[in-house]
C-alpha cells in the first residue's frame, strides 16, 4: 500500500491538509517544533485508514475534529498492486461518522459503512489497525522492542492461525469434558432410577408359574365338572329308559318260564297219554285231565299242538330277552362312567390357593391396602361358600351315592341333587381363581413394565458410557493434536525470530557502522547484541541508550519488513513519528541514508522530525515544514 493524495478539512490542527502527487519510493520527511502538527499528518493517515488514531479510540471520533469546527472529512488515495483506490470518511460534533471506499476509476464503490469499509479495506491491504500500530507506524518517541505476544507478531509468525485452531481445539476439548459430565450426571441419575425400581430376577418366573398353576388346576376342575355334568346328563336321559327295560326283561323272563313249563307239561302228557297208554302214568295224566272242565279224549292231540306252540313262544321271549338284555347292558353303562366321575371329582383337590409364605414385617402400605382389598373380599367370600358346603358333602354321603350309581340304582334326582351341591362347591372355587389369575396377569403386566423399564435404564446407561468413552476419544485425539499445535508454534515462533535476527542483522551494521553485527533473540524477542569491542553478547541495557533506539529501530523495521513479507505482499509505506528523537547527527544522517536501502518492498518511508540535518535535506524525496501558525498544510 502506498499513499499518493492525502486531503482533509478541520481534522486535529489543520483546517486545510492536501497532500498531492507523492512519491511511491523514497523518503517524506516531515520536520518542525513541538505542538506544530507533524504528529497530525500521522494520525490523519490512520484515521483515514481506521476510522481511529494511535491515541483516540474508535468512540472518541469527536476530538479529531478541528477546535471550533462542526464537521470534517479525509480522502486518502492510494495504490494496491498499481490498482488506485480512495477511502474517504466524514464526521461531525453530534458524533456521526461515515465512510466509503472505492476504485477511484470505479463508478460503485467497494463498500459503504464503517464496519463494512473496515473488512473490505482489511482484506485489501492485508493488515487491520493493530498490524498497522505494530508494524508500519511508529508514535512518538515510541520506540521499543516488539511484543512477541501481539496480535500482529503472532500473524506475521504465522502463530494467529495456529492459536485460533489451538483455542478452537482447547474448546472442543471443554465441550467434549463438560460432555462427559453431564453424561456421568445423567449416568448417575439413571442408576438411582434403576435402584428404586429394585428388580427381581425371579419374581416374573414366580408369577408365571403361579398364574399357570392356578390357571391349569382351575381349568382341570371346570373340565372334570362339565365331563362329570354331562355324565349325568345322559344318565338322567337314560335312566328312565334302563329302569323301563329292567322291569320289561323281568316281564319276559316270566312269561319264558310260564311258556316253557306249558310246553314241558303238554308235551309230557301227550307223550304219556299217546306213547304210555294203558300205563299207569297215562292214568294218572288222564285223571288230571279230566278235571279240566270240558276236557275229552279227543282233545290229547291238541297237547302236542299247545307244547309245540308253547316252544315256540318261549323261543321268541328267548330271543327278545337277549336284544333287552343288551339294551340293559348298554344303558348300565352310563352308572359306571358317572360312578368313575363322581368318584373323580370327590377326590379333585380344590385347595388352589396356599397361603403365600411371606415375612410379617409389621407394615403394609396403603398402596399395597388399596391394590388389595377387592381380591381380598372376594377369596373371603368363596372361602366361606366353600366351608358351608363342606358339611353336607362328606365322604360317607357321597361314598353311597358313588356305589349306588354304580349299579344304576341312584335317582336322577339324587344326582343332581350332588351335582348342584358340588357345582355350588366348586363355582366360588372357579370365581376366585378368575379373579386371582387376573390380578396375577395384571401384576405380571406391571412387572414386565418394570423389567421394560429396566432394561431400557440399563441400555441408556450402556450408551452414556459408550458415549463418554466417544467424548474421552475425542478429547484425547484434540489433546494430542493440541500438543502437536503447541510444538509446531515453537518451530513457528524460532523460524520467525530467526527469520528476524537475520533481518535485524543486516539492518543493524548499516545503523550501527558495522560495531554491532550479531543478535541473540529469544522466544519473546528480547535481544542480546554481540560487541566486537568487547568480544561477547551484551544485555540491551548494557549499551547507550542512542544504541539501544538504533537497534529497537532495526528491530521494528525488521518486523514490518516480516509483515509485508508474509500478508500484505505488495509495496508498502511506512511512517516513523520522531524515531530519531535520541540521536546525535551523525547517528540520524547514517539512519536516513539508509533507510531507503533496507527493502524492496518498504519504498516510501515517512519520516518525522523536529528537524533534520543540513545535509540530510537531499536524502528527501519530498521535505514537509511545519508551524506554529501553519493551519493550512499543502504540497
Amino acid at each position: 500500500m502506498i499513499i499518493t493524495d492525502i486531503t482533509a478539512r478541520n481534522l486535529l490542527k489543520y483546517e486545510k491538509l492536501d497532500l498531492h502527487g507523492l512519491p511511491d519510493s523514497g523518503l517524506i520527511g516531515i520536520s518542525g517544533e513541538n505542538e506544530s502538527g507533524k504528529s497530525s499528518v500521522g494520525e490523519t493517515i490512520c484515521f483515514a485508514l481506521f476510522g481511529r488514531s494511535f491515541s483516540l479510540g474508535p468512540d472518541e471520533g469527536k476530538q479529531m475534529l478541528r477546535w471550533g469546527a462542526a464537521s470534517a472529512s479525509v480522502r486518502l488515495r492510494f495504490l494496491v498492486r498499481d490498482e488506485p483506490y480512495e477511502i474517504a470518511r466524514f464526521l461531525d460534533s453530534d458524533g456521526n461518522h461515515s465512510a466509503k471506499l472505492s476504485r477511484v476509476d470505479g463508478d460503485k464503490p467497494i463498500a459503504t459503512g464503517i464496519d463494512r469499509v473496515d473488512q473490505a479495506l482489511t482484506d485489501l491491504v492485508g493488515f487491520d489497525f493493530d498490524e498497522y500500530i505494530d508494524a508500519f507506524y511508529l508514535a512518538q518517541r515510541e520506540i521499543h522492542a516488539p511484543d512477541a505476544g501481539s496480535k500482529a507478531v503472532k500473524k506475521m509468525a504465522g502463530l494467529a492461525a495456529l492459536e485460533q485452531v489451538g483455542d478452537e481445539i482447547a474448546r472442543e476439548v471443554r465441550e467434549e469434558n463438560q460432555a462427559s459430565a453431564g453424561l456421568n450426571k445423567e449416568i448417575l441419575h439413571l442408576e438411582g432410577q434403576l435402584n428404586e425400581l429394585a428388580i427381581d430376577e425371579r419374581v416374573l418366573p414366580q408369577l408365571e408359574q403361579q398364574r399357570e398353576r392356578l390357571a391349569n388346576g382351575a381349568r382341570l376342575i371346570k373340565t372334570q365338572l362339565e365331563e362329570t355334568e354331562q355324565a349325568a346328563t345322559r344318565y338322567a336321559e337314560d335312566w328312565p329308559a334302563l329302569k323301563s327295560a329292567e322291569g320289561g326283561r323281568r316281564v319276559q323272563n316270566f312269561f319264558k318260564f310260564l311258556f316253557l313249563l306249558v310246553a314241558v307239561v303238554a308235551g309230557a302228557a301227550w307223550y304219556v297219554l299217546t306213547q304210555m297208554a294203558g300205563s299207569e302214568q297215562a292214568q294218572q295224566v288222564g285223571a288230571l285231565l279230566a278235571r279240566i272242565p270240558q276236557w275229552q279224549a279227543d282233545y290229547v292231540p291238541y297237547l302236542l299242538y299247545g307244547a309245540i306252540g308253547a316252544a315256540a313262544l318261549f323261543l321268541l321271549t328267548w330271543l327278545l330277552g337277549i336284544g333287552t338284555r343288551a339294551r340293559i347292558r348298554k344303558l348300565g353303562q352310563n352308572g359306571p362312567e358317572l360312578a368313575n366321575r363322581l368318584d373323580a371329582l370327590r377326590k379333585l383337590d380344590l385347595n388352589l390357593f396356599p397361603e403365600p409364605e411371606t415375612e410379617d414385617t409389621g407394615e403394609a402400605t396403603d398402596e399395597d391396602a388399596a391394590s388389595g382389598d377387592e381380591t381380598t373380599d372376594a377369596s373371603a367370600e368363596t372361602d366361606q361358600a366353600i366351608e358351608t358346603l363342606r358339611p353336607a358333602l362328606d365322604d360317607a354321603a357321597v361314598e353311597r351315592l358313588v356305589s349306588r350309581v354304580r349299579r344304576n340304582e341312584a335317582t336322577p334326582d339324587d344326582v343332581r341333587g350332588y351335582m348342584k351341591d358340588k357345582d355350588d362347591e366348586i363355582e366360588p372355587v372357579l370365581v376366585r381363581s378368575k379373579i386371582e389369575v387376573g390380578d396375577l396377569s395384571k401384576d405380571i403386566g406391571a412387572e414386565r413394565e418394570r423389567l421394560e423399564t429396566a432394561a431400557k435404564l440399563k441400555q441408556d446407561i450402556e450408551l452414556a458410557r459408550e458415549k463418554i468413552k466417544e467424548h474421552a476419544e475425542r478429547a484425547e485425539l484434540r489433546e494430542l493434536a493440541g500438543e502437536l499445535l503447541t510444538l509446531s508454534g515453537r518451530d513457528v515462533s524460532r523460524r520467525f525470530n530467526s527469520e528476524v535476527r537475520d533481518l535485524v542483522g543486516r539492518l543493524l551494521p548499516l545503523f550501527t557502522e558495522g560495531r554491532y553485527q550479531h543478535l541473540q533473540i529469544d522466544d519473546n524477542l528480547n535481544v542480546r547484541v554481540f560487541s566486537t569491542e568487547k568480544k561477547d553478547f551484551l544485555n540491551i541495557e548494557e549499551i547507550s541508550s542512542g544504541t539501544q533506539r538504533q537497534i529497537m529501530l532495526a528491530m521494528r523495521l525488521a518486523v514490518s519488513q516480516q509483515l509485508v513479507s508474509s500478508l500484505v505482499k505488495d509495496r508498502q509505506f511506512l511512517f516513523l513519528d520522531e524515531p530519531f528523537a535520541f540521536f546525535d547527527a551523525a547517528r540520524t544522517l547514517s539512519a536516513l541514508k539508509v533507510l531507503p536501502k533496507l527493502s524492496d518492498e518498504i519504498t516510501q518511508i515517512w519520516v518525522v522530525a523536529q528537524r533534520f540535518p543540513e545535509e540530510a535535506r537531499d536524502e528527501f524525496a519530498v521535505l514537509i515544514d511545519c508551524g506554529h501558525d501553519i493551519v493550512e498544510l499543502s504540497v
